[in-house]
């Protein structure tokens, strides 16, 4: 009986042990998750030193980051490389690769002549590499009511507070011959991003292009003072949210994140008068034109006619010229190349389909990979 007894004892001990020791490395493991998916404290990218298991680190635009995501776990899994992104908004991008924390940038929308000076007085020069294609659509939750139609005049009118209603006269007018279907009188709700954001950029670059009003008053850029009343959310998941938890709300997001969330989307009318929903033909049939040599183009900003999609951008990754710079070795400068390679090749452009972004047309993808090559180090191209 004693030996039984004992025996248990330290069977007991042996079994305590374990998980003590099973505890332990779950900590250490997600210790080291959080380490992974969180930037400083406060709200500012680390070095890319603190990121020591990361060969690649990049930050930007959320407008991409599904794609990006399936993208980069494809690439480690062939080349063994690993690659960081954090989703922080194209503003944040733009920052983060100005003050060289980061490998890449990642952006919806391009820099201006004015920040180029400003890299330039800097002694630095951003190469613009296209990666794909995608929608910013208009989403929206209204009960029982779809295939809504809206224009960049209406839109204009619902962001700057000036249409309240659902069944205002002006969003009727575009919507008629609906077989008994009627628009409720609801408060529309426009949601809007909070954070430095390329995606709105293109949405008010879009109404900036259909409304003098909105051009004079509001204006364009990835962070707009908003009509008191609006409702701003953090990223293209928290506008999605948003939309999805309120009756009556509206808001602009990619089409990968209203599809996921299963939410009516509305139909553009573009330059020829034609109302046309997002799809990986429309996008790309808006883009089908010449890219001039630094790859800046505003789609949104220009007249896009025959079945293109209005509301439709490039997103681009920002990556430095030179890239001898902050100790960075011809490895890292290597690694990075071959990354971006990779992405505008078969492998890499054969993932955006699935996820609802259009590829680079072939016309694109051509200068895309001259943008590419002049990466240098030091006097050496790459």
């Amino acid at each position: 009986m004693k030996d039984s007894l004992g025996f248990k004892k330290n069977m007991a001990y042996h079994i305590l042990f374990l998980c003590i020791v099973l505890i332990g490395i779950n900590q250490v493991f997600h210790k080291k998750q959080g380490q992974e998916n969180t930037g400083a404290a406060d709200g500012r990218l680390e070095s890319r030193h603190s990121y020591s298991y990361s060969d690649i680190l990049g930050a930007g635009a959320s407008f991409p980051f599904p794609l990006y995501a399936k993208m980069f776990e494809a690439y480690r899994s062939e080349h063994k490389v690993r690659v960081n992104y954090q989703s922080i908004g194209s503003g944040g991008g733009v920052r983060q690769i100005r003050v060289q924390t980061i490998d890449f940038g990642a952006t919806d929308a391009h820099l201006d002549d004015k920040q180029i000076a400003l890299f330039k007085s800097e002694g630095k020069e951003i190469l613009h590499i296209p990666i794909v294609l995608g929608a910013v659509v208009v989403a929206y939750n209204l009960k029982g009511f779809k295939n809504l139609k809206l224009n960049g005049a209406v839109l204009a009118g619902i962001y700057s507070g000036a249409i309240k209603k659902w069944d205002d006269e002006k969003i009727q007018s575009l919507n008629s011959n609906r077989n008994g279907e009627s628009l409720p009188n609801k408060n529309i709700i426009a949601v809007h991003r909070s954070d430095g954001s390329g995606t709105t950029f293109v949405f008010s670059d879009f109404l900036g292009f259909s409304s003098d009003s909105w051009k004079r008053n509001v204006g364009i850029g990835k962070s707009l003072k908003w009509f008191r009343g609006a409702l701003g959310a953090k990223g293209n998941e928290g506008v999605t949210q948003q939309i999805k938890n309120i009756p009556g709300a509206i808001g602009y997001i990619s089409l990968n994140y209203a599809l996921s969330a299963k939410l009516p989307i509305a139909a553009i009318q573009n330059a020829d008068g034609k109302y046309i929903l997002p799809s990986i033909k429309s996008v790309s049939e808006a883009a089908s034109g010449q890219l001039p040599s630094d790859a800046r183009v505003r789609l949104s900003g220009t007249a896009t006619g025959g079945k293109g999609y209005p509301l439709s951008t490039f997103t681009w990754i920002l990556v430095y010229k030179q890239q001898a710079y902050k100790g960075r070795s011809v490895k890292q400068a290597k690694e990075l190349k071959n990354m971006l390679a990779w992405m505008l090749q078969a492998d890499g452009q054969s993932l955006a389909s699935p996820l609802f972004y259009a590829p680079l047309p072939k016309k694109a993808a051509l200068q895309a990979k001259s943008i590419l090559s002049r990466m240098l180090f030091n006097r050496q191209n790459l």
